[in-house]
């Protein structure tokens, strides 16, 4: 039995080859072997987080992969979890691999917010010129926020649109008078201690 630890990407599919050797250094041929393999966030968890694959590429060899699709790292948490890979070689269940399992973030997953984080809208007022029909939002240095536009206290783009914005992005209000307000609610996380 071999113990190792795995690291895991959110959203992106995982990999790891098994080469199963007998004492000698000769490879176990592993033709009529059935592998499976849990991933548990704990050992009194009641149900696996995920079940692992195990796919046979070259049994005389002793060669196999562990792996995970994407799908299924998507929906795990981040945070550290156990492993086990084992095999049932007719009459006796060998264990394998085992280990902790870490599993890292990507921005292909949208995290939950944290339980002492909240969002809070802040405003910024742009006082539009005679005539004038855009303006742009500018963040330096460039962060990520949820952008509601509001033009003279009505809601712009259909009432309803929120603009997902990095850096900088151009926004038509259509103002036709000077000293129209343009009005920027950004949906920021705030940190509550």
């Amino acid at each position: 039995m071999a113990t190792r630890t795995l690291f895991i990407t959110q959203g992106c599919d995982f990999n790891t080859n098994l080469h199963l050797l007998n004492a000698d250094d000769t490879p176990i041929n592993v033709a009529s072997y059935i592998f499976s393999g849990a991933i548990r966030q704990n050992p009194y968890s009641n149900f696996p987080a995920a079940n692992l694959n195990i796919n046979v590429f070259d049994a005389g060899n002793g060669n196999s992969n562990v792996t995970l699709d994407a799908a299924n790292t998507a929906n795990m948490s981040l945070g550290s979890y156990i492993y086990s890979v084992v095999a049932n070689t007719g009459n006796v269940k060998v264990l394998l691999l085992s280990g902790d399992l870490i599993v890292g973030p990507s921005a292909l997953v949208t995290q939950p917010l944290p339980a002492n984080v909240v969002n809070q809208v802040l405003d910024d007022y742009f006082e539009a010129l005679s005539g004038q029909n855009s303006f742009y939002l500018s963040y330096t240095p460039a962060n990520t926020s949820n952008i509601q536009i509001v033009y003279n206290g009505a809601n712009v783009a259909n009432q309803i649109t929120t603009y997902h914005i990095t850096g900088q992005i151009l926004i038509f209000a259509n103002s036709a008078a000077q000293g129209d307000i343009i009005q920027a609610k950004e949906n920021v996380p705030v940190v509550v201690l």
